[in-house]
């Protein structure tokens, strides 16, 4: 779908604000949820997604997401 490619197509400044941990999680469930259906259908999309819905596990999963981000320019963990 739009959102994940549009996501993919930004500069690494804007990914970093939009993935920034405190309010990042919403955007790395969307992320994964719109590769799930749009891109890949692959169920570790779907499983990742879950995942950032899980409170404390997400924020966490956002600061890996963080991280990725800048090592790689797109957010990769759990992600196919």
């Amino acid at each position: 779908m739009g959102f994940a490619k549009w996501i993919d197509e930004q500069s690494l400044l804007v990914k970093v604000l939009l993935f920034f941990p405190l309010w990042g999680w919403v955007f790395g469930f969307l992320y994964r949820l719109f590769k799930f259906i749009g891109d890949t259908s692959k169920v570790i999309n779907l499983v990742g997604a879950i995942l950032f819905l899980l409170g404390p596990i997400g924020f966490v999963l956002e600061i890996i997401d963080f991280i990725f981000i800048f090592l790689n320019g797109k957010p990769t963990f759990i992600v196919d």
